[in-house]
């Protein structure tokens, strides 16, 4: 598997344990997921990160971000 390969995947189930758990999840809020400061990104990092700061609190997102790939591994994990 390739990294965006392994990044869609990423993406899928945190987008996934969202819908799940009814916790609303913006299309900003997904496409911060591929933000990455070495390049790779299909859009600017830049703006996309002046807009996510605009609208969001980091720290915020990044604990939901935390508590649903947490759920989505606990959904997937084989006991």
């Amino acid at each position: 598997m390739n990294v965006r390969g392994a990044k869609d995947f990423l993406v899928q189930q945190i987008v996934r344990q969202a819908a799940i758990e009814n916790v609303p999840f913006s299309d900003l809020e997904k496409r911060m997921l591929y933000f990455t400061e070495s390049g790779g990104m299909s859009e600017d990092p830049i703006e996309l990160n002046s807009a996510f700061e605009a609208e969001y609190d980091t720290t915020g997102y990044e604990q939901k971000v935390s508590g649903l790939m947490k759920s989505a591994y606990g959904r997937n994990a084989i006991v």
